[in-house]
């Protein structure tokens, strides 16, 4: 471009005009061009757009994308989420488990025992009556008929005490005083007769249920179940996979081992039921 193109360009401060070619406002601004400018590192010569380039074409496509790290939030979050898939799975196998394998009938097994050992011994009581027209005073009548065995096995009740025979006029009364060997109680304690062998407050109490032997190991199988559930499902639940659109991929692997775990937790918590013919 030549002098004579150049045009004068007024001041504001009563200057004389600006003439001069090499003046950076007389200099003739050129198109952009992908080429980096002096200025600029390298590095970001691709991330600025072009200002003569159409709106449309500077914004960036889907796939040229480049994924931001996960912040202190997100992380927090992923790792909230994969706390409470691995608790979650394993309370479920833990109750699910001990439910299904609760020793329900086990736990009154020696309030039978002892019921069928009084029935006995009122069945030798009736035979006495009908060979001797009245009752017996007391057991060593019986022993004289040899209506039982001088052992003392079939006049103890399940819990190892004796079976207490008592007399009233024409009548009588068979009584087992329960697992404590002692008049009175509650639940596996009370006492037992022949003609009420499961009186109201026979009924087993939660307390019971939960500190005998039984139960105790139940539990602690179906909790150790749990517990490496748990650390299952850790492993498997990835942070990468605790995504929203991704959480929900981990329900059919997270299922499959609750389903597994709870089925052996329920074996091995069966094995430690003793069999219904032993009387403790």
């Amino acid at each position: 471009m030549g002098q004579a193109s150049l045009r004068a360009l007024p001041t504001t401060n009563g200057a004389p005009p600006i003439t001069s070619p090499n003046h950076p406002l007389t200099q003739q601004r050129t198109p952009c061009t992908s080429s980096p400018r002096p200025s600029q590192p390298d590095e970001h010569r691709n991330d600025l757009p072009c200002l003569c380039t159409p709106a449309h074409e500077r914004i960036p496509h889907p796939q040229r994308t480049i994924c931001c790290r996960a912040t202190p939030m997100d992380i927090r979050q992923r790792f909230k989420r994969r706390l409470l898939i691995a608790a979650a799975a394993g309370l479920t196998v833990t109750l699910i488990a001990t439910l299904a394998a609760w020793p329900f009938s086990y736990l009154r097994h020696g309030q039978r025992v002892t019921e069928r050992r009084m029935y006995d011994l009122q069945t030798s009581v009736e035979l006495y009556q009908e060979l001797a027209e009245t009752i017996p005073r007391d057991l060593d009548d019986l022993r004289t008929h040899n209506l039982i065995r001088d052992g003392q096995q079939d006049v103890l009740d399940a819990w190892g005490h004796p079976l207490q025979y008592t007399v009233d006029g024409d009548t009588y009364t068979i009584t087992s005083f329960g697992r404590d060997g002692a008049p009175g109680g509650v639940g596996l304690d009370a006492d037992l007769t022949h003609d009420t062998p499961y009186p109201p407050l026979a009924t087993p109490t939660f307390t019971q249920k939960l500190l005998h032997p039984v139960t105790q190991s139940v539990i602690a199988t179906c909790a150790i179940t749990g517990m490496l559930t748990s650390i299952l499902c850790w492993l498997l639940a990835r942070p990468d996979w605790l995504t929203r659109p991704k959480i929900l991929s981990l329900a059919i692997p997270i299922g499959a081992v609750v389903f597994g775990a709870t089925i052996v937790g329920l074996i091995l918590a069966l094995i430690h039921v003793p069999p219904f013919h032993s009387t403790h």
